[in-house]
């Protein structure tokens, strides 16, 4: 079987059912083994023409390049696409990107795709799928940085290869109805741990949604969640919003997340119409490169673990190999996270996308504490996470993420999580209070 990525594209019609009927069709291919979250992205070439949505999706087959080409245009042409001249409106576009490491350079064929690391909405995506990749130049994600002045804005969440479907993205997955203080929100399956809970993250984004309805004019400062009960995931949640303090510049609310009028969970949050003056923030710290790092759902898959819907909607990507990347200290592990809020003006979706890490990297810096790292998974729920936000808007594809203990023992865990912007500014601080269970 031969590995291979294959870049797909719509701008014609109903741009999501092409791609959608796409997968499917790829799937008869071969085995589908990944797959990114579909991008909206401006044209290239001939502007004046409608936004592409675009994606990659990664296949194992058994069928040569040319004969794979050769099934491609003919998925191509069952979905209207004609071919005209170059970089044309299509209904849906098909290319190899990368197939099994080989060069390639025949007629009408030429692999790795020659544009790989010029094209914004090729290069993310297929860095999301497959961070390590790369041809005989290097890594491809050691590109990104050349194209980051591309806009691309995330529309999904990643392909679960066992559908095959592109799973929910955060803004559409946050269902939130209501107003005026009252809000509810059907809880998305698509970020369900692997418990039967919902991420807590995704828990947080609820609550940031909420304040972002009631003060649309302001941005998120900072944000205590205290977990009471576990959400389930087949649940509509209640958020009550009381305000505290609200003036004209800024605002704090108390919010208590309700199932069926019982109490899940508690917040605090304060919003204001700026951050004021920056302060003194940690530097990013030098480390190893997003190439040298695995997803985060495949290292559990490796462990004989079940990552759950939360982990392939969001995808961090990590190495335990050398889990502090820089010093050999073991009580720190960095990740890179992918924003899952990318290319969304909406200060309150970014601040969730923050919130993620400083929710998640405890997990696995606990592990990395108690040497279980890479051996055994370990249940550590969440007592209370507090996040304070430096920026939340112009931020980029990836952040990075550093998570360190401050106190251990066989009951809890405390520990303090920094994330910067891919452009190494500082973004967010965090504090989480964890038990710890095996």
């Amino acid at each position: 079987m031969a590995r291979t990525f294959i870049g797909l594209g719509s701008n014609v019609g109903d741009r999501r059912q092409y791609l959608e009927e796409a997968l499917t069709a790829l799937a008869d291919l071969g085995t589908i083994t990944c797959g990114s979250p579909i991008y909206e992205t401006e044209p290239i070439g001939v502007t004046n023409q409608d936004p592409f949505e675009n994606a990659v999706v990664g296949l194992e087959t058994d069928l040569a390049p040319t004969d794979l080409l050769t099934r491609l245009l003919d998925i191509e042409r069952r979905h209207g696409r004609v071919r005209g001249e170059r970089w044309d409106p299509r209904t849906l576009d098909l290319d190899i990107l990368w197939y099994d490491g080989r060069t390639i350079d025949v007629p009408g064929l030429t692999i790795p795709h020659p544009r790989i690391r010029e094209r914004n909405f090729v290069l993310a995506p297929l860095v999301y799928v497959s961070p390590s990749l790369g041809d005989a130049h290097g890594p491809y994600a050691e590109s990104l940085a050349s194209v980051g002045h591309q806009d691309i804005r995330k529309v999904t969440g990643p392909v679960d290869a066992t559908t095959p479907r592109w799973m929910a993205g955060l803004r559409d997955a946050l269902n939130l109805q209501g107003g005026n203080g009252s809000y509810s929100a059907a809880m998305d399956l698509d970020w369900e741990n692997a418990s039967g809970s919902m991420f807590g993250g995704y828990l947080a984004a609820s609550v940031l949604s909420a304040a972002g309805a009631e003060h649309p004019d302001k941005v998120p400062t900072s944000l205590t969640y205290r977990y009471l009960e576990a959400v389930p995931g087949d649940v509509v949640v209640t958020i009550e919003v009381e305000h505290n303090r609200r003036s004209a510049r800024s605002a704090e609310m108390s919010m208590s997340i309700l199932v069926d009028d019982a109490e899940f969970g508690r917040a605090h949050m304060s919003v204001a119409v700026d951050r004021g003056d920056e302060i003194a923030s940690p530097p990013m710290p030098k480390v190893m490169p997003i190439s040298d790092c695995s997803p985060l759902d495949e290292i559990i898959d490796s462990m004989g673990g079940e990552p759950g819907n939360s982990i392939r909607s969001w995808r961090p990507v990590e190495n335990w190999k050398i889990p502090d990347l820089v010093d050999g200290s073991t009580g720190m592990l960095r990740a890179w996270c992918p924003n899952t809020a990318e290319g969304w003006d909406d200060a309150y979706l970014s601040a969730a996308s923050l919130f993620m890490p400083i929710d998640a990297l405890i997990w696995p810096v606990t592990m990395l504490g108690s040497g279980l790292l890479g051996v055994k998974p370990m249940f550590t729920p969440t007592v209370e996470i507090t996040a304070r936000f430096a920026k939340s808007s112009n931020l980029g594809g990836w952040f990075l993420g550093e998570a360190r203990i401050d106190h251990l023992t066989t009951k809890s865990v405390v520990g303090t999580i920094q994330v910067w912007d891919e452009d190494g500014s500082h973004a967010a601080t965090g504090h989480s209070l964890n038990l710890t269970l095996g």
